[in-house]
């Protein structure tokens, strides 16, 4: 029985992790999170932060657990600045058609994905960001729902200028996919119009 008690309380600790971080930490931190799928989308706040039990450590970059009409995924982590100076942070949910995010942190609910998103958006993931004081630690509760795709989770803790970098670098490649397809329907519409075969109409 003891060593079943003595099992069970180091897998909660090794699901509770804290992560370190520093002036130079900026990472995937979706291996040291914790995950739990409520199947019924009927747990509140209150009841996913009293039972540490419901979490299990993803343990693995990304978290890909498919559709799930009515379900939230839960996300938790605690992060611990281990410096004497304040520290400024961005937690991003990186997974850009996430329909709805509530990020939970210490006093303040911060909501995030498409659905929350004020238009026209400036960034393409959804950050959520974060102030340390000295030595403080935060443990944040993430909930995400989405009603039309896939559940998938991607956590990055990242410094202000690597997050900006980022998001340049994600909007350039968008631009030049679309700008990609803008092109081919142009062709094809203007090939129409020149030689009058209908066959090029079913390419636009």
């Amino acid at each position: 029985m003891k060593i079943v008690l003595a099992l069970c309380m180091s897998v909660a600790l090794w699901a509770m992790q804290t992560i370190h971080i520093d002036e130079r930490f900026s990472a995937n931190i979706t291996p040291h999170t914790s995950y739990f799928l409520d199947e019924f989308g009927k747990l509140t706040l209150f009841d996913v932060q009293k039972n540490d039990k419901l979490f299990k450590k993803i343990a693995r970059a990304k978290l890909i657990l498919g559709y799930h009409y009515d379900a939230n995924l839960w996300l938790r982590v605690k992060l611990t600045n281990d410096t004497n100076r304040t520290l400024h942070k961005v937690l991003e949910y990186d997974y850009p058609i996430q329909e709805k995010i509530w990020f939970y942190t210490p006093g303040a609910t911060v909501l995030g994905g498409y659905h929350f998103k004020i238009r026209p958006a400036k960034y393409i993931t959804h950050p959520l960001f974060l102030t340390f004081a000295p030595h403080e630690t935060k443990e944040i509760f993430i909930k995400a729902r989405d009603e039309n795709v896939g559940l998938i989770a991607k956590l990055n803790l990242l410094n202000f200028e690597d997050f900006l970098a980022k998001n340049e670098e994600a909007k350039i490649i968008n631009m030049l996919f679309f700008g990609s397809v803008i092109s081919l329907l142009l062709y094809n519409l203007f090939l129409l119009f020149l030689t009058r075969n209908v066959s090029y109409l079913f390419y636009t």
